[in-house]
């Protein structure tokens, strides 16, 4: 059983909004980690059931997508891609889908929020230490998972109520100060606990949430730049575009022009 690990491509968070997804397939396996939200999710014609907490995996070469047939579906997740290298990696998925059984779900807690941060972060830096540690992170999680073994709770309860706060602010303003305020600690106290945790700096973190959510509604939804601005909190459109340049590279004109026949 030596040299097991579930080998992570990529991790990020993933909102959902108002448009459903059309159906697709990957070559790597695409894990789920559910934060909120409701709506239909299919693994070819397989409705799956999920709930905050939740953890699911889509196998490689299965098409997917979602379903948003109420105006108040939505969903926060973040996704995960992972490939399976050698003999071991295949144990592993395969014991993983015994444990999951026919549901294809798995509940690991709404604690995982602060994990899945972590991992999108090092998975980010491009640092191949960093990666392999997120890779080792992930597969600590799936192997609690197929051990029948509530997964060890090494998060911290004041980071966790941070990001539940600004998944819950995702169409507004959040500075600092407020968040420090709604948790009752000191400013640099938060910000030293967010990155000794996480990674990253709250604030910067809390951008980076909101320029995922700003990158589906101006790809999949047809809005404007400044209706985006407006939607996601910013006041002033230029604002906004300079976030966005500075998460994606690319001005939200020159992103939705990349991205249109994507």
């Amino acid at each position: 059983m030596t040299d097991i690990d579930m080998r992570l491509i990529s991790c990020g968070f993933r909102p959902l909004t108002k448009r459903s997804v059309p159906s697709h397939a990957h070559g790597t396996i695409e894990w789920h980690y559910v934060i909120a939200g409701r709506c239909g999710f299919y693994i070819a014609k397989r409705r799956l059931s999920i709930a905050t907490g939740d953890l699911f995996a889509v196998e490689p070469g299965s098409v997917h997508g979602v379903r948003m047939r109420r105006s108040e579906d939505w969903l926060l997740q973040y996704t995960a891609q992972a490939e399976l290298i050698d003999e071991a990696d295949h144990r592993l998925w395969k014991a993983w889908q015994k444990t999951a059984g026919t549901s294809e779900v798995i509940s690991v807690g709404s604690g995982r929020h602060e994990l899945f941060a972590r991992l999108t972060h090092e998975m980010q830096t491009r640092d191949s230490w960093r990666m392999l540690a997120a890779s080792h992170r992930f597969t600590a999680l799936l192997c609690d998972c197929i051990a029948k073994k509530a997964p060890v709770e090494d998060s911290h309860p004041h980071v966790q109520a941070c990001l539940r706060i600004m998944h819950q602010s995702l169409y507004e303003l959040l500075s600092v100060d407020a968040l420090a305020e709604h948790v009752n600690l000191n400013k640099s106290y938060v910000i030293r606990l967010f990155k000794q945790h996480v990674g990253q700096a709250p604030l910067q973190y809390f951008t980076d949430m909101k320029m995922a959510m700003a990158a589906r509604m101006l790809r999949d939804e047809n809005l404007s730049v400044q209706d985006v601005s407006e939607r996601i909190g910013y006041a002033a459109a230029a604002h906004f575009s300079r976030q966005f340049k500075r998460w994606s590279g690319m001005s939200p004109a020159h992103y939705v022009k990349a991205h249109k026949d994507i």
